[in-house]
């Protein structure tokens, strides 16, 4: 799997920015609309009483005739046809089903093409809360930082969950540390994101990494942990000692392997997001790894699971397997895979990722090869679809400026 070159290469907390900024920037062009082609605005009483030389043509054997004006329009027309089977087609991806809206408990994928009203706002809701219960959030003015001024401007992003931080933006270190204690994730979540602007080292913001994961977090908190063991990796590599710097990169693997048992698939990023020297630390000891050793990280990962829910129970916390409720989790899944895909197409056939996961992991599901091919045909064939028929209302809107 090679690292997107358009992207920057920052190290530390900054690989962490860019992961979550990537994942919202692509997650945004993915708007829930059912409009698919806009129906253009052409009045037929306009061009019924234009008087243009009739062209024959022949149907079923019977000849008839059409002005051409009614031939551009029947071009339109079978453009939005054409349009609106090859969306439908996408949507029945997930299934064929005779009408919708789909209920709650039926096979959706998509709320808003699916499901009724109701249900898409009781989904919508459900979504934000799993976003809260995972610690997912990326302040708008980290967005404008990562992506500079003029692009985030013109991507019209918004932040995740950001809402929730503007209480804590003007606190002083005692409050936030004070709140932290009391495993307050917003509090948490304002020191991890500016450590040095509070006066915090590098251990202690491992330390509210580890809390923040324990409390729930599969983004910024995890992809901290990770970047610590491939940074730790590539020391011990510079350091000659290559036995250590392969059990860093277990841990590493470990801990994105919990993060995927935690329901998040793209943690999976955080492995392939750093300097040019950490990435082949990273791609060099992998490649080496065998069925064995992922076994080994397996457990481990599993190993987390168990230690951090203990550290739930202890705080009378609700256990991981609770958190997460069946069909939010597997549109969430569904969503991120389909994301996931978008950025890494050699998912499945990438050396680097190992059989298991591949096979346990990452198959794409029918919702997110819906998704793909959905965001693919709004990003690609719409446009085309639509640039046809404005060029076919250019020409009619012509022909009536003649009558």
């Amino acid at each position: 799997m090679r690292m997107n070159k358009t992207l920057k290469i920052i190290t530390g907390v900054g690989i962490v920015s860019i992961v979550a900024a990537m994942f919202v920037v692509l997650a945004n062009q993915d708007t829930d609309t059912k409009e698919v082609v806009a129906n253009p605005s052409v009045d037929k009483q306009l061009v019924e009483p234009v008087e243009i030389a009739k062209i024959a043509v022949t149907r079923n054997g019977v000849t008839q005739t059409q002005t051409p004006a009614e031939q551009i329009k029947q071009q339109i027309n079978s453009l939005i046809v054409q349009a609106d089977q090859a969306y439908m087609d996408i949507i029945n991806l997930t299934g064929e089903y005779e009408t919708r809206p789909l209920n709650y408990d039926d096979n959706w994928c998509v709320p808003s093409e699916d499901l009724s009203e109701q249900d898409n706002i009781f989904v919508k809701k459900r979504i934000d809360e799993w976003k809260l219960n995972h610690v997912n959030i990326v302040p708008q003015e980290q967005l404008e930082k990562v992506f500079g001024a003029e692009k985030y401007a013109h991507l019209q992003l918004e932040g995740v969950n950001d809402e929730y931080l503007a209480p804590y933006k003007d606190a002083d270190r005692d409050t936030l540390i004070r709140l932290a204690k009391q495993d307050d994730i917003f509090a948490l979540y304002t020191l991890q994101n500016d450590y040095n602007k509070y006066q915090l080292d590098w251990q202690s913001l491992l330390i509210i990494s580890e809390q923040l994961v324990m409390l729930g977090d599969t983004n910024m908190g995890l992809n901290t942990l990770v970047i610590e063991n491939l940074s730790r990796a590539k020391i011990a590599m510079r350091e000659n000692q290559k036995d250590d710097a392969v059990d860093f990169i277990k841990s590493a693997l470990a801990l994105v392997e919990f993060g995927i048992i935690r329901n998040d698939i793209t943690i999976i990023s955080s492995i392939f997001f750093s300097d040019e020297k950490m990435a082949d630390v990273t791609s060099n000891i992998m490649s080496s790894l065998t069925e064995s050793d992922y076994a080994e990280i397996n457990q481990k990962a599993r190993g987390y699971y168990k230690q951090f829910n203990k550290a739930r129970a202890e705080r009378g916390l609700t256990n991981f397997d609770d958190m997460d409720e069946g069909k939010i989790t597997d549109a969430i899944h569904a969503r991120k895979l389909s994301l996931l895909y978008m950025q890494y197409e050699d998912l499945l056939t990438d050396s680097l990722i190992p059989q298991r996961w591949k096979e346990d992991y990452l198959r794409v599901t029918p919702c997110a090869q819906r998704l793909i091919a959905r965001r693919n045909f709004r990003q690609n064939e719409l446009p085309e679809f639509r640039q046809k028929i404005a060029d076919l209302e250019k020409r009619l809107t012509a022909l009536l400026d003649k009558k």
